[in-house]
């Protein structure tokens, strides 16, 4: 129930921070609005635990490695990104660069910083969870970052680091983005998922995408599961020239079918592949 709670209730912050971005208002309204998001999300999330206590311990390793931390590096990386481009040298490209090369070392300097636990965090490893994620695993003899008014009900000794890990990653690729920008000012920056060898278009419904979208990203196949819904559409979107939309707006068109199968095309998939093995069989 926890993480099924967790999932929607992401959704729709993401929603509400793309509307934000695509607001035509000053930066410090934007932050200002999704910072408030996030921290309702937060309270949100801190009472839903609080109400419906997590069934073992495993589900509570979940929630405070995984679904936590997402929250909480949205609202690190909102507050970064703001505080790196408030402070940035106006209009000089030589300046501007160094500045962003100067963040750059700082991001990359946090991660050497905490090499271990970042080792921890690429791998996907388990060894340590139990010291990492339970609210009483008690203090632990390595260094890690202080956060100021830790609440000993929704805090473990390492959802704060993994949060700004994961918003650090994402810090990462902004920076890099900026440096590319300005030493090539009139082309796109040149992403891994561009490189496609042939040209493909979705031919299908657009729906049916969003289908095996939420597929990927619920059950957390992509980046250790800290790919975001909007990241992985997109990257559908530009690897098969399709439009599909705002995540949580083709999500309800999905939840609120009656008259069919809310998976009607992955149930469609799942036949065909039976169907394949069987005459394979025969």
């Amino acid at each position: 129930m926890i993480l099924e709670f967790c999932q929607e209730r992401y959704a729709a912050l993401e929603e509400e921070l793309a509307l934000f971005s695509e607001m035509g208002i000053l930066p410090v309204k934007k932050l200002s609005g999704g910072l408030n998001s996030i921290t309702l999300a937060l309270e949100e999330l801190r009472a839903f635990i609080l109400t419906h206590p997590f069934q073992d311990a495993g589900e509570e390793i979940e929630f405070f490695k995984y679904e936590k931390p997402r929250f909480f590096a949205k609202q690190i990386f909102l507050l970064e990104q703001f505080t790196i481009e408030s402070q940035k040298p106006p209009e000089d490209t030589d300046l501007q660069r160094t500045y962003y090369q100067n963040e750059l070392k700082f991001v990359l300097r946090f991660f050497e910083q905490y090499k271990f636990q970042y080792g921890y965090f690429e791998m996907g490893a388990t060894e340590l969870d139990d010291k990492y994620f339970l609210r009483n695993a008690g203090p632990i003899s390595m260094i890690m970052p202080v956060l100021p008014d830790r609440d000993p009900e929704f805090s473990t000794n390492a959802d704060y680091l993994f949060a700004k890990f994961i918003a650090y990653e994402k810090l990462q690729d902004f920076i890099i983005k900026q440096l590319w920008d300005l030493s090539h000012p009139n082309l796109e920056q040149p992403l891994a998922s561009r490189k496609f060898s042939v040209d493909l278009k979705w031919t299908g419904d657009s729906i049916n995408l969003v289908e095996v979208a939420y597929g990927i990203w619920l059950t957390g196949q992509v980046n250790h599961g800290n790919a975001t819904i909007t990241e992985i559409i997109e990257l559908l979107e530009e690897a098969f020239h399709v439009k599909i939309g705002r995540p949580f707006r083709r999500w309800t068109e999905i939840a609120q079918r009656k008259m069919v199968s809310p998976t009607k095309y992955i149930d469609h998939c799942k036949a065909e592949i039976l169907k394949r093995i069987d005459d394979g069989n025969k």
